[in-house]
């Protein structure tokens, strides 16, 4: 039984290996282990292409690019919706969002909210880093997991 960071090498690459085989950018790729499953979206008509690449989502943890392909500068991770809902950016219609591209964050800041059920929930990042990319459209529908926003590490 191979172990865990085996597993996420082999998961990687095949999930690397399925968006070269399909062609295109493909705009975000979820891969889970557990009942096996795996998806991919891409860009709709006019839309920017791959936001985040070579991501694999593995269980809501990022999957690491292999050492040889790492970019040199910084890692990419995101930050994800805690839960199905509708995402906002900013605490209230007209008031800015709580985070912009190029902003500088830190752990546990409020980066957005996501309302379900009438309850406004904040999303918090789980690590520190600069927003690279907007990921999730403010007042859109975002499913738990979801990369809200894509975040340079180092």
């Amino acid at each position: 039984m191979a172990d865990h960071g085996d597993l996420m090498e082999s998961v990687y690459r095949h999930a690397v290996g399925f968006a070269n085989e399909v062609g295109g950018p493909i705009r975000r790729l979820k891969v889970t282990v557990g009942e096996v499953s795996l998806e991919a979206e891409w860009p709709a008509p006019g839309d920017p292409g791959p936001l985040v690449p070579h991501l694999a989502d593995l269980n809501g943890h990022h999957a690491p690019a292999p050492p040889s392909e790492q970019p040199a500068a910084a890692a990419v991770s995101v930050v994800q919706s805690p839960m199905v809902g509708t995402f906002y950016r900013s605490p209230e219609p007209g008031a800015p969002p709580f985070v912009k591209e190029g902003d500088i964050i830190t752990p546990g800041q409020q980066v957005g909210i996501v309302e379900a059920m009438k309850m406004m929930n904040p999303v918090q990042a789980v690590t520190g880093g600069r927003i690279a990319k907007v990921l999730a459209e403010d007042a859109g529908a975002v499913e738990y997991g979801q990369a809200l926003f894509a975040l340079e590490e180092g």
